[in-house]
């Protein structure tokens, strides 16, 4: 009896400190109040607070309201922030840079002078690669046959003229470089 007793009492502090969270959560999210009945699941009803009144209460309506702005406001801010950032940065790219300004920015500490072309490479940042004027087909001919070596003798075959074929049709991209 005694132990149906301590188990019926656990029960219960669990069942109402879970009704108290789903309480609290859902006057934070103005969502209606659901209650947990003891094994029959969810079912709408107003939860008591604390003091016994109803979740129902004209305060709680009041509430709401007065919450649900309040974010809406603090999220407006935000999102207004960061529209003005990123209009910053926009105007910050498209503002455009005299000759001077982009003599600052490339340093030459080698013994060797630049020519013009040069320093103007330099410029357009480390991000900034060359495109190649002739295609490294050796270089992947080589990888195909190191790659061939793990296959099959009739797979590998079909492997290599499938590359070969798109090598032989392949073209160089245009130069990214102005003269």
């Amino acid at each position: 009896m005694a132990r149906r007793a301590k188990k019926a009492i656990v029960t219960n502090a669990e069942q109402r400190l879970l009704n108290e969270r789903i309480r609290g959560n859902q006057w934070q999210t103005g969502r209606p109040a659901l209650r947990l009945h003891s094994g029959r699941g969810f079912s709408e009803a107003p939860i008591p607070d604390r003091a016994g009144r109803s979740g129902a209460d004209t305060s709680d309506k009041n509430t709401r309201p007065r919450v649900r702005k309040k974010t809406k406001a603090r999220q407006n801010k935000k999102f207004e922030r960061f529209l003005d950032s990123k209009n910053k940065q926009d105007t910050s790219k498209r503002e455009l840079v005299s000759d001077k300004q982009l003599d600052r920015w490339v340093i030459n500490v080698s013994h060797t002078d630049l020519t013009t072309q040069q320093t103007k490479v330099l410029d357009k940042g480390l991000n900034f690669a060359i495109t190649r004027n002739i295609l490294p087909k050796e270089e992947f001919v080589v990888a195909i046959e190191k790659a061939c070596r793990t296959m099959e003798a009739d797979e590998a075959e079909r492997f290599r003229n499938k590359v070969l074929g798109t090598l032989r049709q392949a073209k160089c991209p245009q130069s990214n470089l102005t003269v």
